[in-house]
Parts: structure tokens; sequence; C-alpha cells
């Protein structure tokens, strides 16, 4: 039952690593007698130590480090005096459990790398499409206020002609009309780019 207990606890270590590591620790040496017990004890911890350093802060690793080693030592210590267990752990502990909060700390820093490397192409990707649509509503002015200003002159001129003479009235229209027709082509052309 402390295997099932230590696989459950597991399932948090990203969530709460600290918390995994004292129940992992807590587990394993409810069965220091056994020299599989001792020897799960060792791998379980040295995992969860790495999941400590990789997913928590330097302050909660420290704690986690010195409580883990201090409980399998001492867990150790006690089944050696009562001759039950050799000590080809304890040998491994110091530099296992370091290498665990070492390749901890450098999971933690790549993943802190490639997390600023994904929000600056996001930055760099927002920027861009900031910039397109600048572009674009400068060049959408541009076609409005030109064509507008084709437009108002067309239908001032033609109000003049219409009074005039009426049959240029109508090619003055024609020409607001292809004009207005042409904005509108370009400012869809513009939106669809």
């Amino acid at each position: 039952w402390c295997a099932a207990g230590v696989a459950i606890a597991f399932w948090w270590r990203r969530s709460h690593p600290l918390s995994v590591l004292i129940v992992v620790v807590a587990l394993a040496t409810l069965n220091p007698i056994s020299v599989t017990g001792m020897t799960t004890a060792f791998f379980e911890s040295i995992f969860a130590l790495y999941a400590l350093a990789s997913y928590s802060r330097l302050s909660k690793t420290i704690v986690g480090y010195l409580l883990s080693v201090g409980t399998i030592l001492a867990t150790a210590g006690l089944t050696m005096l009562m001759g039950l267990r050799e000590d080809w752990p304890l040998s491994l502990l110091q530099p296992a459990s370091l290498v665990a909060v070492a390749l901890g700390f450098a999971a933690r820093a790549s993943r802190s790398r490639r997390r600023a490397i994904e929000e600056l192409v996001a930055l760099r990707e927002d920027r861009a499409a900031a910039a397109e649509r600048a572009r674009i509503t400068a060049e959408m002015h541009d076609v409005v206020a030109h064509s507008l200003s084709v437009i108002i002159a067309q239908a001032d001129g033609g109000r003049f002609i219409a009074s005039q003479d009426p049959a240029k009235a109508v090619a003055v229209l024609e020409t607001i009309g292809t004009t207005g027709r042409s904005a509108l082509a370009d400012m869809r052309s513009l939106l669809d780019s």
C-alpha cells in the first residue's frame, strides 16, 4: 500500500512538489526494514527531489533536500544498526540527490527559456500584425480620401453642368459611380490582403 500511495502522490508532483516529496519520504520510510523498501525509498525520493527542483522555488528545494536526505539517512542508519541492510544506498545518496536537484534546476531553466522565447515570438507577431493593420489603415485612408475628393469634385461640377447641358451631367454621374465602385473594390482588396 505504501507503493500505491507514492504512485498516487506523484500525480501532483508539478502542482505541489514539496508536499509530494514529504509524502513520498514519509511513505517510503514506513517500511524501512525491507531491503526493497529501502531501495525503493531511495529511488522515489531522488525522483521527488528532481520534481521539487524542477517545479518549485530554491528555498523549497533546499528544505525538501534537507528533509529527504536527513530522513533517508536516519532510516538507513536505523536499519543498519538493526543489522537489516547494508550501506550501499548511503554512498549514493549524496551525489544522486545533488544530481537530481541539478537536473531539476536545468529542466526548470529550460522551460523558462522556452517560455521566454515563445513570449518573444508572440510579441513580434503582435507587433507585425499591428504594423500590418497600420499599413492597411493608411492605405484605406488614402484610397477613401482620394476617391471622395474625386466624387465631391465631380458632384459639384455635375450640378453646374446639369443646369447647362443635362447630357454631360449623365457622364459626370457615371464618373462618380465608377469612382465609388473603384474605391470600394480597392478597399475590399486591401482588407482581403
